[in-house]
C-alpha cells in the first residue's frame, strides 16, 4: 500500500509540475486527467472536463469524427502517433497542438486508457504568418526581415560548431 500511494504522489507531482497538457482519456474518450498545464491551454477546469467525452469540450465539432477514428485505431493496434490538430478553448478559440500519444494497459493487458502531452503550436503559428507577410511587403522590409535570419542562422552555426567541438559551457 504504502508503494502505491508513493507512485500515486510521484504521478500527481508530475502532472501539476508538467509545463505540457497532459491528458488522459478512457477506451470511449472520456476525460480521465486534465493537468494545470491544460487548464491554462484550454481555459477548462479539471472539474470541467473530468468524465466528460474530450468531444463535448476540448475537440472542436469538425474534428470530432477524426478523433474517434484515431481512438479506434489506438485500442484496436495499441500504436501510438504524434498528432497535430486544433483543440477548442472553453471561450469558443482554437489553438493548435501537436500531441505524442501513449496508450496504457492494466495488469491483464488491455487498454485502459491513453496519456497525451501537448504543446500549443499557435503562437508560432502566428509567428510564421507574420514572418510570411513580413516577406511578401515592401523591399526594406523583407531585406530586414532577410537580415535578422541570416543573423539567427550564424548565431545557429556557432553555437552547433561549438557543441560538435565539445567546447566547456
Amino acid at each position: 500500500v504504502g508503494e502505491l500511494q508513493a507512485s500515486e504522489q510521484r504521478k500527481g507531482a508530475m502532472l501539476a509540475t508538467a509545463l505540457d497538457a497532459v491528458i488522459s482519456t478512457d477506451a470511449r474518450g472520456g476525460i480521465t486527467e486534465f493537468n494545470a498545464a491544460a487548464e491554462a491551454m484550454f481555459g477548462y477546469t479539471r472539474a470541467e472536463v473530468l468524465g466528460r467525452p474530450a468531444s463535448d469540450s476540448v475537440i472542436p465539432s469538425e474534428e470530432r469524427e477524426a478523433f474517434q477514428e484515431f481512438l479506434a485505431y489506438v485500442w484496436r493496434t495499441g500504436g501510438s502517433s504524434p498528432q497535430v490538430g486544433h483543440w477548442r478553448t472553453k471561450d469558443g478559440g482554437r489553438r493548435l497542438i501537436a500531441w505524442s500519444n501513449r496508450p496504457m494497459t492494466d495488469k491483464a493487458g488491455e487498454y485502459v486508457a491513453l496519456v497525451t502531452t501537448g504543446i500549443d503550436l499557435t503562437d508560432r503559428e502566428s509567428l510564421r504568418d507574420e514572418e510570411d507577410r513580413a516577406l511578401q511587403g515592401d523591399p526594406e522590409a523583407k531585406l530586414a526581415q532577410i537580415s535578422r535570419l541570416a543573423s539567427e542562422q550564424r548565431a545557429l552555426r556557432r553555437v552547433a560548431t561549438l557543441v560538435a567541438a565539445e567546447v566547456d559551457p
